[in-house]
């Protein structure tokens, strides 16, 4: 079936019992995030691909530096490169107050990867194994909207309670453990949210996949779609197999539409995408650009 072709890619069941709340743009996003850290009681499993010394990264940083002083255990991922501007102070200052913090690096020792493309884009927080965070938000001002090159950001992030948070753990514990050979200590009991019940999978993927977990999974979704399938992406640049899926889809009935930025933030990527654009159209796959700012949700429906 389509359900246990996306377990079989995740190598992670579908729960039930889950609760699921959309938070549109910035300030839901961390108002709610920022509610849930002043929340924990055990723990804190804190990751972002960018996390700036700014208004909004400080207000993360002081977040977590009074959670630490309430007892909590936090534990802070960066990536090296996507992070690459945060000073050491700002990091210093979390490692003082008793945060665990680490780097996500493929450039150093036994585990040089050599590949420029082995980096940690996820975007992930959990609160004590029953609270969780994910979508496209990093942290910085600009993705409040506060930056004049890019005007209104537009992005989408997602909170979810019960067991699929266990899922986001075992992403975060796994990366921990690749990052510092550390094995923490977590709650692994999942907690049961039966008013909503939603059924959820976690899909984690990454370079070092044995196989292209994202891209099939997207060809799985194309090709179980019977009425629509809208995708937005600020970096649509699909492979062979993806773009041959969205063609075929409209060809047979598919209501297809691809939504992309009016204004890119990395150019070159940004221009790639209008290369296979026209053979797109002539399949009746319907094109748009988003114009009120910039576009950086990554949503299919």
């Amino acid at each position: 079936t389509d359900i246990q072709a996306v377990e079989q890619l995740a190598m992670m069941p579908l729960t039930k019992g889950n609760s699921t709340e959309l938070l549109i743009d910035g300030d839901a996003t961390f108002d709610s995030l920022f509610a849930g850290i002043n929340q924990a009681q055990d723990y804190l499993l804190i990751q972002f691909f960018i996390v700036r010394d700014d208004e909004l990264g400080r207000q993360l940083q002081q977040h977590l530096i009074a959670a630490v002083k309430r007892g909590v255990r936090v534990y802070f991922l960066y990536d090296e490169i996507g992070s690459r501007k945060l000073n050491d102070g700002y990091l210093n200052e979390l490692s003082t107050s008793g945060a665990e913090v680490t780097p996500f690096r493929s450039s150093r020792g036994l585990k040089h990867r050599f590949q420029l493309n082995f980096r940690n884009h996820r975007k992930i927080a959990v609160v004590d194994g029953k609270q969780g965070w994910i979508g496209g938000f990093n942290v910085g001002n600009e993705y409040l909207g506060k930056s004049a090159k890019h005007g209104p950001w537009r992005d989408t992030h997602l909170k979810v309670q019960g067991p699929c948070v266990l899922g986001l753990q075992e992403a975060f514990w796994e990366d921990w453990h690749w990052a510092t050979g550390d094995v923490i200590t977590l709650n692994w009991h999942a907690e049961s949210h039966p008013q909503q019940d939603q059924q959820v999978v976690i899909v984690p993927s990454g370079p070092a996949d044995k196989q292209d977990t994202a891209g099939l999974l997207v060809q799985q979704l194309i090709h179980s779609a019977n009425q629509r399938f809208w995708v937005t992406s600020p970096y649509f640049v699909p492979d062979q197999g993806v773009q041959d899926s969205l063609r075929l889809a409209a060809m047979r009935g598919v209501d297809v539409r691809v939504m992309i930025p009016e204004r890119p933030d990395h150019l070159l990527v940004f221009l790639s995408a209008f290369s296979f654009l026209p053979d797109m159209l002539k399949a009746g796959v319907k094109i748009y650009r988003y114009q009120p700012g910039f576009l950086h949700q990554k949503v299919m429906l």
